[in-house]
């Protein structure tokens, strides 16, 4: 009897012991640091140094190949109107859509085409030109900077700082998290911005500024 007695209590006493290491085992692991990805933002403004300004001219006829013409015939006029070199101008690619008008086989053509310059204040005179020409159409104005790395370099600089403040609770609560890993994504980097041509010429807005933007991934372990 006293065997039985003692084997019980010793059994007992073992699991009483696997059950109070079990719990700090798992409350050691609640209270381990855990491993966190935050990110971060940030823009520099800078001003442009180059645009591209783009554009379709549009030409309308029976036969395809009389369209075709018609429309390298006014892309060779818009460079000469548009006051513009060979190298400022440049063809994207043209296409044609093939229709019907009261029984009438009509061809539609289109080319598209940009025109860069290094010049900003020449785009509204660009602009206010190409708009008196009927088979022209300018469509969007893209507002870049030449050399933007020193400028998305501080951007990256940023990002990350936003992503530790961000992160500032968890790091108050774990102090002993350090930055084990920085990713840019690369998707999110701007270096220009895109204007819609028609609310350009009816704003007749001056871009001062353009974003270079930059995001990272920060991973706190």
């Amino acid at each position: 009897m006293k065997k039985k007695v003692l084997l019980s209590l010793a059994l007992l006493l073992c699991l009483s012991f696997l059950f109070t290491q079990g719990m700090s085992v798992c409350y050691a692991q609640e209270l381990a640091s855990p491993k966190i990805s935050v990110y971060g933002d940030a823009c520099i403004e800078v001003a442009p140094d180059k645009a591209t300004i783009y554009g379709v001219v549009q030409a309308v006829g029976g036969v395809e190949e009389d369209v075709k013409t018609q429309l390298f015939t006014y892309y060779q006029n818009l460079k000469t109107q548009l006051s513009l070199s060979d190298e400022n101008v440049k063809l994207n690619g043209y296409y044609f859509n093939n229709t019907s008008s009261f029984g009438q086989a009509v061809c539609c053509g289109y080319l598209n085409f940009s025109i860069a310059t290094n010049t900003i204040e020449q785009v509204g005179e660009i602009i206010n030109k190409a708009w008196t020409l009927d088979y022209l159409k300018i469509n969007n104005i893209s507002f870049e900077v030449s050399e933007s790395n020193a400028a998305h370099s501080q951007a990256l600089i940023l990002a990350v700082e936003n992503a530790k403040n961000k992160a500032s609770t968890l790091l108050n609560e774990y102090t002993d998290l350090k930055v084990a890993q920085i990713i840019e994504e690369n998707m999110y980097c701007t270096t220009g911005i895109l204007k819609d041509a028609n609310e350009y010429f009816e704003n007749n807005e001056i871009v001062k500024n353009v974003s270079v933007c930059a995001r990272v991934k920060v991973v706190f372990e």
